[in-house]
């Protein structure tokens, strides 16, 4: 069950029919719309935030063995052997997007950019970046470039 209630919209499981949410829910506004409130998921208090969840949520994984490049349907990417290239989408127009990239094989993985952008909050900017064996790199994009969230 949803509603809207001054301007925020909660997602509650078990109001109503009481057998809770089930499939998918679309929250779609047209590109000229302004949001006005915050998105709650799983509470009916607002958790403060745009967008809240109460309780766990899933982003998408990929094991692979081969190089790649990365789009909208990727968050997690699993190296899970060998020695290959990983490549960011240009980070133009998708500000904000994060991946995480994981190296749990024995490979050396390269994270290579697009269109020569740089990571620009890593010494010298580079266009690329080496993950040794049982590494991750968690980036964002700037709308122009990449920055390094976390790096283990």
């Amino acid at each position: 069950t949803g509603n809207a209630n001054g301007g925020n919209v909660y997602i509650v499981p078990g109001i109503g029919n009481g057998t809770g949410i089930s499939g998918e829910i679309f929250l779609g506004l047209s590109p000229s719309a302004t949001v006005r409130g915050n998105v709650t998921i799983g509470s009916a208090t607002p958790m403060g935030s745009n967008l809240g969840v109460q309780g766990s949520f899933a982003t998408a994984y990929r094991a692979i063995t081969a190089l790649r490049t990365l789009d909208a349907t990727d968050y997690t990417i699993d190296c899970t052997a060998n020695t290959f290239t990983v490549t960011l989408p240009t980070a133009v127009s998708i500000t904000g997007r994060i991946y995480t990239i994981v190296n749990s094989g024995a490979g050396v993985i390269t994270i290579a950019t697009t269109s020569s952008q740089t990571f620009t909050n890593v010494v010298a900017t580079p266009t690329t970046l080496t993950l040794s064996a049982v590494g991750t790199y968690q980036v964002q994009s700037t709308g122009a470039n990449w920055v390094v969230l976390s790096t283990n």
